[in-house]
Order: structure tokens, then sequence, then C-alpha cells
């Protein structure tokens, strides 16, 4: 249970100098805690998550609280009033709360942090964040290339390596990582600037998707992109003789990660590459009876041509970290493509 012993002397309103023997009053989480005070009002004690909260109570401003150290407000009123507080970068929290004379309630503001989203040009079609190629069966707009390390080395910058699910989007130490921390900032390896990020869990791709405007495709979206309608087993056919992606062994002239978009006669019937090999791709589709895992497809660089099949699957938990694991966005066919050259 969080307590605050606290002693002080009301004068005429004010808070005094704290004499010897003064009165002590604790405030518990049930905001049980109580002080008899020289005055017939409630008051108000305000905890917060986030740095520089602004606290406002019926619409007038009474004071900043930051972590650790709590907002007191004395003298606040009877009844119900409405507590608001906000600070840059999180959502806003409001909530009426009650309040009974001469007692304090305390009230734990829980700010959620809001990633910014990325403004995109729609009208001319020109955006920051990739080609994308219709998927019109289904309505959507797909990412033509999977997600690189220059795109998401951007994402970081602007929003941090958060921790969810109690590891952080990014592994930074993944032994063959693709991005690097230098001066504080996040910058793609020597070279590997178009290759496709590796490393990030399933929120991460999440969150990156959101940030940009978009969202991780379902299975079923990703497949549909992958056979299109003729139900083929491998994005370019049926034909496993040739091999036009970067699977296992040297042979394709990569050893781990190409730059995508390299394979250009593995395009798929929409015209989405790299959608076999280079790395396997989380969806926004849960594992059936596993909560917390999520379907993976496409496979990697490091699995055979049969794996990459359209029709083959994996799945990982969502903090999951592989040097193999990547993804791709999509949007909703109701806005235009959102194109430029890679």
């Amino acid at each position: 249970m969080k307590m605050w012993t606290l002693s002080f002397v009301v004068v005429c309103g004010f808070l005094g100098a704290t004499p010897a023997g003064a009165q002590s009053f604790r405030v518990v989480a049930d905001g049980q805690g109580e002080v008899i005070l020289p005055n017939t009002m409630g008051h108000l004690l305000v905890e917060t998550n986030a740095p520089n909260s602004r606290v406002f109570v019926n619409g007038t401003f009474r004071g900043v609280a930051v972590p650790n150290q709590p907002l007191m407000l004395f003298r606040v009123g009877v009844g119900k009033v409405g507590l608001k507080v906000v600070a840059d970068g999180f959502g806003a929290f409001e909530k009426d709360v009650e309040l009974q004379t001469d007692k304090w309630r305390l009230v734990v503001a829980s700010l959620e942090k809001v990633m910014p989203i990325q403004k995109v040009n729609r009208g001319d079609g020109v955006g920051p964040f990739g080609k994308m190629v219709p998927v019109k069966e289904l309505n959507i707009w797909m990412d033509q290339y999977e997600v690189s390390n220059a795109q998401f080395a951007q994402f970081l910058n602007a929003v941090g390596n958060q921790t969810e699910g109690a590891l952080p989007w990014f592994d930074e130490e993944g032994d063959g990582v693709g991005i690097v921390v230098q001066n504080g900032q996040f910058i793609p390896g020597n070279g590997l600037d178009h290759h496709p990020v590796a490393f990030v869990t399933w929120f991460g791709a999440q969150a990156y998707c959101e940030w940009a405007g978009k969202r991780l495709p379902t299975e079923r979206e990703w497949v549909s992109a992958c056979q299109g309608s003729d139900g083929r087993m491998y994005p370019w056919g049926n034909d496993l003789n040739t091999v036009p992606a970067n699977i296992q062994g040297e042979q394709d002239g990569f050893v781990q990660t190409a730059p995508v978009g390299q394979f250009l006669t593995g395009a798929s019937p929409v015209g989405a590459l790299d959608m076999a090999g280079n790395v396997w791709e989380w969806t926004a589709s849960d594992d059936v009876g596993r909560a917390g895992w999520h379907v993976t497809r496409g496979g990697g660089w490091n699995d055979t041509g049969f794996v990459t099949a359209c029709v083959n699957r994996a799945v990982h938990s969502a903090t999951t970290h592989r040097m193999d694991v990547g993804f791709r966005c999509v949007r909703r066919f109701d806005y235009p493509s959102v194109v430029q050259n890679k």
C-alpha cells in the first residue's frame, strides 16, 4: 500500500512551518487517511507517472505534478469535482472525484504515452514510408518492400526504443543487428540501410505500423498478397527449380539478409517483393489457443525454398527478437497509395 506521512500547520488557510507536536496524518491508496483542518472543504493529492503533469480542477489550473512527488491541493471543495491531468506526449487523464469535508482523497493519474503519428501526403501519392501496392480483392494497400533498417531507425529516433511485454521493441544488442546507436541516435549499420529490419518484437512491429499511419496485415491478407487469385505455391509461381529469393545458402549472393527488392522476378501477383525469404514477417493474427503468440509468414534467409511457400507459417511469442524476423505494413484501400522509389 502506498503511503505518505505529512506534517503541517494551517494558518488562515495557508500552509505554514511545522512546529514540534504538529498534527500528522496519513494519505493511503484507498483515500481513507484524513486530518481535521480548520475549514469545511475536502483536499486532493494527485500522483502521476508523467513529467511536468499539469493538473486542472473544474477547468482551473491548480499546479504541476511530477513522478514520485504528488501534488497537494488544499481546500478543493466538497462533492464531485472534475479532475484533469495533461502532459506533453501523453494522453489526458480525466476523472470525476468525490470529495468529503476535511478529508483527503488520493488520485493516481496514470497517463498513457502517445506516439506521434506521422503525416503522410495522400494527395499526390508521395510519402516517406515506401511504395505500396494494391491488394484489390481485400481493399488494402500493402508495402511493396519489407520495412528497412533506415525506416525503423527513423521511428526509433522519433519515439524511442520502448519496452512492451517486459522487453524492448528492438534488441540493440542482437548478434548481427542492423541498427546501432551512435551519439544517442539510432542509425543503420554500415551498408545496411536498405536491408530489412530484424530483432523486432511483434509489439515493435505493430507500433511502427501505427506510427506510419498503417497496421500489420492479418494472416489472410498476407497470404492473399502472396498467392494472388490463382492459389500459387510461391509468390512467383509453382516452380522451385529456380528460386528468385534470398533463402538458405550463398548461391543467391547473400549470406544473411539482402537489401529489400533485390529479386524482382520473385514478385507476387500484386507486385510485393521478398514475400519469400529474406526475413519472416509478423502478422496481426494470433495463434489460435495461444495467447501472446503471433503468426509469421514467408520464411527467411536461413530457410529452404519449400519453407518459404505462401501456405507455410510459423508462430512466435510477441516478445521474440530474431535475426530472421521482420515485417511489412498495410493500409485500408480507401486511402490513395503512398509511393516513392526505394
